[in-house]
């Protein structure tokens, strides 16, 4: 039984719809304009020079936006089985580096590279994909575009390990949340 065809357009169109909306901004959005320093009109003009000479030191968030940055370029740019399996575990490699703390700005990061590394390793290993979309799926319960995106990772991989009803299961855990945050977005005036 092959679910993806009719279900997963429609969860991808939630996603699309969403994403114009200002819920799916706070909490997907938010990661990113967290992340991207570089893009922020502060951080676009050199930092002035300490009095001693010396450039500033950077915080630990310039850190983790460049950390972010340079892992996420990385996966955008992965062909290959090769390029993508180096991905996942560089996604996975951060993920353990800044596996501490409960923000929930820390929560999305974490829950987007688990996501992440969970789409490449479906090819060569849905039991490892399995895995880091079920520890995504632990960090936070709250409905959120991140969470229903874990779900349609672990549905990729119970598909490929053979379990349909696991899969369906996930699915629609993942239209479920989409269909919350599109009707809660729909009651916000």
């Amino acid at each position: 039984m092959m679910l993806r065809p009719n279900v997963v357009p429609r969860v991808l169109a939630l996603c699309i719809a969403l994403s114009g909306c200002s819920r799916f901004e706070e909490s997907a959005g938010e990661a990113a304009s967290d992340t991207a320093p570089s893009e922020r009109q502060e951080d676009a003009t050199p930092h002035p020079e300490q009095s001693d000479g010396t450039p500033p030191q950077e915080s630990p968030e310039d850190v983790l936006g460049q950390k972010l940055r340079k892992v996420h370029e990385e996966a955008d740019a992965a062909r290959s089985l090769e390029e993508k399996l180096a991905s996942a575990q560089s996604l996975l490699s951060l993920y353990e580096a800044i596996s501490s703390g409960n923000s929930p700005h820390l929560i999305s990061v974490r829950q987007d590279l688990l996501a992440r590394a969970a789409h490449f390793q479906l090819e060569s290993s849905p039991a490892h994909a399995k895995e880091s979309a079920e520890r995504g799926l632990l960090l936070s319960r709250a409905p959120s575009v991140l969470r229903a995106n874990l779900f349609l990772a672990l549905a990729d991989a119970e598909e490929a390990l053979g379990s349909q009803e696991r899969a369906k299961k996930a699915l629609m855990e993942a239209l479920a949340i989409n269909e919350q945050l599109f009707e809660s977005e729909m009651e916000t005036p």
